[in-house]
């Protein structure tokens, strides 16, 4: 990883002439035009303090991991903090980019620990990119750097000027097997507290996890020129991407979450393309690297597909409507049996076995599991239907709010999820493994190796149910976690480590 700024596509990279420019300033406007960024001083001590007031006011407890009001489904919330940071973003727009208009705003907080780690990625297409422009900026709260370990951003100057395909909440870019290679091209960018980096939209960017023991709070914009028609990219399910006109409040009342498996509603699709077009051969990105070896996919994965065989990411979302590829993990009549499950589960009584801060769960099958009972038949008889000897099963209810953790236990038997209940709107409960978050609704499932860290939580009103299984050959060498490998969320309060 380069640690310095430093331009690695200057074989592609070349100012964008013809278009209009985003910042005032012609040497900034150069820079980001060129190589995708730039830095800039913004916050006075007094306005860096009104900013940190502000996250605390809206923020009045402790979070977990990449923590982005962006993804959240609460849209009051969003527009509170929008409200509080608008001052913020309408001195920037003064002060650097007059013709500029702010559509999305969000904070940005990174937890203690390694789920706090965002991977390489670029923004949606919020723009017609072949003809318009749009900018990202990110507000430090906090002194960020590789020395402070506390997740500094990473990014590959240029890379907003490689060709590519239209980006939502559910599509995936054309390099995402070729992550592990770009990870050794990136240069990390040290911020100190209240200076502002401006990225263009395109660029390739992320951050590492947060290492040390106080949360990195930042705040961001998103921003277009006046009279730019913004717009969301959706893949749809027959494998073409849709392409809709949007507004400001689209980002307000929606988010990635609900988003990757809810197309909008209400917006106009105003043509459908083929993904990814326009991808890099492997040479082409190995110029652009600046290295003679072309890069090879980790993974092989299918860029074409959202789910399925040819994606091995560590986990996916199965259903009836989408079979796993891997051993069946559920009888061929779930769908009639996921009612009586229901109505049992929500009955179960709850307060006697293992729970944590915002869930609790119950253990079914396997060593030390209580008698059968107390509303425990319609689970027991789904499990002993499956195709698959089960090692250990438990039931797991996660409460509005709260947030259940299977840390990493490296070598493990697969792990089946399946959502029996869930909060009514679509996207309020998911599941992240190993950086991949996935969306869960009733009736579908999500499996996992449990060698990579694991996190489920639900945003909804309601509790979310689950009956949680191992499945296969029990080798006592390499034993699943079971119930001690799952802890609450902990982390440590904005407010706490302002005093430390």
């Amino acid at each position: 990883m380069r640690s310095e700024h430093a331009v690695v596509s200057a074989g592609l990279a070349t100012a964008e002439g013809g278009r209009e420019p985003l910042l005032d300033d012609p040497d900034l406007e150069a820079q980001l035009s060129l190589e995708g960024y730039c830095v800039v001083p913004m916050l006075a001590p007094d306005e860096l303090a009104a900013m940190r007031e502000a996250y605390e006011s809206t923020h009045p407890g402790p979070g977990f991991g990449f923590d982005i009001d962006f993804a959240y489904i609460n849209p009051s919330h969003k527009q509170a903090v929008w409200d509080v940071l608008a001052p913020t973003w309408e001195r920037f727009r003064d002060r650097y980019a007059t013709r500029a208009v702010p559509f999305l705003s969000t904070f940005v907080a990174k937890w203690p620990g390694e789920a706090s780690e965002l991977r390489l990625h670029q923004d949606w297409s919020y723009v017609e990119e072949d003809t318009e422009r749009a900018f990202i900026v990110w507000v430090a709260l906090d002194d960020v750097s590789a020395e402070l370990d506390n997740g500094p951003l990473r990014l590959i100057p240029g890379s907003h000027l490689w060709p590519g395909g239209l980006r939502g909440a559910n599509t995936i870019e054309w390099y995402v097997p070729y992550r592990p290679h770009l990870d050794e091209h990136t240069a990390t960018i040290p911020m100190r507290a209240g200076e502002g980096l401006i990225l263009d939209s395109r660029i390739v960017h992320g951050s590492a996890p947060n290492r040390s023991s106080s949360p990195r709070i930042a705040a961001t914009c998103r921003y277009a020129l006046a009279g730019t028609d913004l717009r969301y990219a959706h893949l749809a399910p027959d494998g073409l991407v849709d392409v809709y006109s949007v507004d400001a409040a689209f980002f307000r009342d929606r988010g990635p979450m609900d988003l990757a498996v809810d197309p909008p509603s209400g917006y106009e699709v105003l043509r459908r393309e083929q993904p990814y077009a326009g991808r890099l051969s492997d040479h082409e990105l190995a110029r652009l690297l600046g290295t003679d070896v072309p890069p090879v996919p980790n993974d092989g994965l299918d860029v074409g597909h959202h789910f399925g065989p040819e994606r091995p990411v560590p986990a996916a979302v199965f259903g009836p409507e989408r079979p796993d590829p891997g051993a069946p993990p559920w009888p061929a009549d779930l769908t009639e049996r996921l009612p009586d499950l229901r109505r049992d589960l929500r009955a179960f009584a709850w307060s006697d076995e293992v729970q944590g801060k915002g869930w609790r769960i119950r253990r079914i099958v396997g060593p030390g599991c209580l008698d059968e009972g107390d509303g425990r038949a319609a689970a027991l008889a789904l499990l002993a239907g499956l195709p698959v000897p089960v090692q250990d099963g438990w039931l797991m209810r996660v409460d509005p709010g709260g947030c259940i953790v299977w840390p990493a236990v490296a070598p493990s038997l697969p792990v089946r999820v399946l959502v029996v209940d869930a909060p009514g709107r679509v996207g309020t409960c998911f599941v992240e493994v190993a950086s991949t978050q996935l969306v869960l609704e009733a009736g579908t499932a999500v499996s996992f190796d449990a060698s990579s860290g694991t996190r489920m939580w639900n945003n909804g009103g309601e509790p979310c149910i689950a009956l949680v299984w191992v499945h296969g050959t029990r080798d006592e060498d390499h034993a699943p976690p079971g119930i001690r490998g799952l802890r609450p969320h902990r982390a440590l309060s904005w407010r706490r480590r302002r005093r430390l």
